[in-house]
């Protein structure tokens, strides 16, 4: 099924064609020359016409959306600013400059790699109820920006859609990978290693679809500094 903007540029295209297949065959008298230049006319005008009702149609649109948008983002601030809270409990960042303006997801999203806190295998120990927590908290994020996605998608530009199911499969492969901390008996501390480089690898990708949705207008507050903290199950 054609959307609506698409509907609009075969009609113009197609005017457009038209008009132009016209003009080049008044010159060889293939259609006489009064009735080729009324339509020549009309095809303009057509065209012309098109292109103003598909303009006013969709600033109308973004006009009585609008509210509604921002209610949208409102309700993506509150699940994303959770959700960066407990990603940077995970991570060990320094700041690198002295500016307190400068936000710690800005100096995460830039990086490489993100580097987990040092502490990271007994803080998300098999007997810690952290561990259980930070499970329940991505999938109940992963579970929320599904909502957003299923109930509000033709509301939303699909670059931030586009970050939205970003930040959605992040959660879910992240919650996934520290489930494996419970449920693998490790014969191989290298395999160990490679399940905290994946965790490491989808906090990353998390992190920086964040960042792409806060420049979106998805307000995230500006933290300087690790905030350690608990986070229990239950």
């Amino acid at each position: 099924m054609l959307s609506e903007k698409t509907y609009w540029i075969i009609l113009i295209l197609g005017f457009s064609i038209i008009a132009l297949l016209i003009w080049f065959s008044i010159p060889y008298g293939i259609i006489e020359y009064n009735l080729a230049v009324n339509l020549l006319t009309s095809s303009i005008f057509m065209v012309l016409t098109i292109v103003f009702l598909s303009w006013f149609f969709t600033l109308r649109e973004r006009r009585e959306w609008e509210p509604i948008r921002n209610r949208i983002l409102k309700r993506l601030t509150h699940i994303i600013d959770d959700l960066f809270f407990l990603l940077q409990n995970l991570c060990e960042v320094s700041p690198k400059s002295e500016d307190t303006k400068r936000s710690l997801l800005f100096e995460l999203s830039q990086l490489e790699t993100i580097p987990l806190r040092h502490d990271i295998e007994a803080y998300l120990s098999r007997t810690s109820d952290d561990l259980e927590g930070y499970i329940k908290s991505l999938r109940e994020t992963a579970d929320e920006l599904n909502d957003v996605e299923i109930n509000y998608s033709r509301f939303i530009e699909p670059e931030l859609m586009n970050a939205i199911m970003i930040v959605e499969d992040s959660s879910r492969d992240l919650a996934h990978n520290l489930r494996m901390i419970k449920m693998i008996e490790w014969a191989h501390k290298e395999d160990q290693k490679k399940l905290f480089a994946d965790i490491a690898f989808f906090i990353q990708e998390a992190v920086k679809a964040i960042y792409e949705m806060q420049k979106m207008g998805v307000q995230i507050t500006p933290v300087h500094e690790i905030i350690r903290f608990n986070v229990r199950y239950g």
